[in-house]
């Protein structure tokens, strides 16, 4: 396989920028789904093994599950070599506080602090359109020179009006590589990117739009399986959320409102300290009351060989609206309640939005399609390029 034109522009301008005199500190290249970002990044890393074969890399990534990907590909491209790193920024460049869960027991995570020095020479970063300045002002710490990649396409991270990381890039991929244009995800996110509409019908077996109907969403649903983390549903509206999370929780006869272990889980806030991010999804393993007011739970976090434990706070679990908990929170009263442990928030995991699943990708996905009224046009074309680009394998969009 050789690299188009464009490709190998960008591949060359990448290696320029990363020799003397240049050496530029940070490389930014955006492309679209299909413009074969990760089969450059393949071939750079080929080239600079030839060049200095001594050389390290840190392949790093928002989630587990986007590394996870990554890797797979560069094992593919047969370009994974002895003393690179392939994982997540957190594990890269954060070192976990481990003790003893008694009532588990197991080694848990309990905080994390930031590596004085990683034995790296460059820094790539993929999906770089999830990170936010804080991780990203971590990462320039370290003085190495960092090639960021992702979308432009998607949407900005949460809380964020656009990507830090990728604003101004050097170099945008357009052209769609041949190898993806017979993929139908792929050509269904250039429908997307031009016209903002997804017609409905079949477009292979695994990837199709049907209108709502209660029997035939019902059925998707029940395709749901609360242990599997390869399936998501992803919608736009808190309401949609919270009603669908409620159906699929009483299908497993999950009744009580507290999570059951073994439910899928995710972070609505961001928590520097613990380096836990708002969107990273996990497995509940274990809850019990801290006190009247909190949560004691203990989480396998998607891409953390160990598990996480954390106070949690019970009233964000099958919560439609965050915000307002948030913004008439006590954080003082919150803190002496908690003492000196760590409080995060986390929900249900069934039934996601959008911009909390950036980052990720699942082998199937199920898009509840709806339009909040305050979104514009552009807003909602990034929304749905976005939601049709989580997907690897299967996507089955339900329009609202």
């Amino acid at each position: 396989m050789e690299l188009s034109k464009e490709q190998q522009q960008a591949h060359d301008l990448i290696i320029d920028c990363l020799s003397p005199p240049t050496q530029k500190r940070v490389i930014k290249i955006c492309g679209f789904a299909g413009t074969g970002k990760t089969t450059i990044l393949a071939f750079l890393r080929k080239s600079i093994y030839k060049k200095n074969p001594n050389l390290r890399i840190a392949f790093c990534t928002f989630t587990g599950r986007a590394s996870a990907v990554l890797r797979e590909k560069l094992v593919a491209a047969n370009c994974e070599y002895e003393g690179d790193y392939v994982g997540t920024i957190h594990r890269l460049i954060y070192v976990p506080t481990l003790s003893f869960d008694q009532k588990t027991g197991r080694k848990v995570i309990t905080g994390w602090r930031k590596s004085a020095f990683i034995n790296y020479d460059f820094i790539v970063i993929d999906e770089a359109s999830m990170v936010d300045y804080e991780m990203f002002k971590d990462l320039l710490s370290y003085g190495l020179p960092i090639i960021a990649v992702g979308d432009h396409g998607q949407l900005p991270p949460i809380n964020s009006t656009h990507s830090l990381v990728l604003d101004d890039p050097d170099f945008v991929l357009e052209k769609i590589h041949r190898q993806a244009e017979g993929n139908p995800i792929i050509r269904l996110s250039q429908t997307v990117r031009d016209y903002g509409v997804i017609k409905t019908g079949v477009y292979s077996p695994g990837v199709f739009k049907i209108p709502f109907v209660e029997k035939r969403c019902k059925e998707l649903l029940e395709g749901v399986n609360h242990k599997d983390p390869s399936v998501i549903v992803l919608c736009g509206m808190n309401k949609t959320r919270t009603a669908f999370t409620e159906k699929i929780r009483k299908r497993y006869e999950f009744t009580r409102p507290e999570p059951y272990p073994g439910e899928r889980l995710i972070c609505l806030k961001n928590n520097h300290d613990d380096k836990i991010m708002n969107g990273q999804l996990g497995t509940l393993l274990w809850l019990m009351y801290e006190n009247e007011e909190l949560y004691d739970i203990t989480l396998q976090m998607d891409g953390f060989s160990d598990p996480f434990q954390t106070l949690a706070f019970p009233p964000t679990f099958g919560l439609e609206k965050y915000d307002e908990v948030f913004s008439n929170m006590d954080w003082k009263d919150l803190q002496e309640v908690a003492g000196k442990k760590s409080v995060n928030f986390f929900d249900y995991g069934y039934v996601v939005s959008v911009h909390r699943s950036q980052g990720s990708e699942f082998d199937k996905v199920i898009l509840l399609e709806e339009r909040s009224y305050y979104w514009d046009d552009e807003y909602y074309k990034k929304w749905l390029y976005t939601a049709v680009t989580r997907a690897r394998e299967k996507l089955f969009v339900v329009e609202f």
